[in-house]
């Protein structure tokens, strides 16, 4: 037994090891998260999940390009909603100075059957993995977004 995890330990380190780390000291785009869409009235009347649709606008503050490779958003906190955890691939390069956009949706869980409450704030949190020419990178940040008024 101590033979083998003489042997595994190294192999487990040296796989760790090899692993291309995140540049932390890469210039980091601006984000903003938008919800696009107001949860229905029938959700007063209804149990299960609705659909919440967001639209997540990356712009590339640095001097290279940079290629968006996936987001993640979930909810964090109490709020209006419960949102689980999603995750979408993309390939979206964004040129230096310029502004994009992806979209996202998924099943958001109804806290408070009541429609105003319904469409009150979420906490979300993103997870923007991306790259530059200088490496890969992943950007962690929390917002509040509330559904597009009337």
């Amino acid at each position: 037994m101590k033979v083998a995890a003489a042997f595994v330990a190294p192999l487990l380190l040296a796989a760790c090891a090899t692993a291309p780390p995140l540049k932390h000291d890469l210039p980091k785009p601006a984000v903003r998260i938008d919800q696009t869409n107001r949860i229905a009235e029938i959700a007063t009347h209804q149990s299960g999940a609705v659909g919440v649709e967001y639209r997540v606008v990356v712009a590339n503050t640095t001097k290279q390009p940079i290629t968006v490779r996936r987001v993640d958003l979930q909810s964090v906190g109490s709020g209006a909603y419960s949102l689980p955890l999603l995750t979408k691939p993309f390939a979206l390069v964004i040129q230096p100075g310029q502004s994009s956009f992806v979209e996202m949706s998924g099943p958001a869980y109804i806290l408070d059957p009541a429609v105003l409450i319904a469409n009150g704030p979420v906490t979300l949190r993103l997870t923007l993995a991306y790259e530059t020419t200088g490496g890969s990178n992943q950007l962690v940040l929390m917002q509040q977004v509330f559904p597009p008024s009337d």
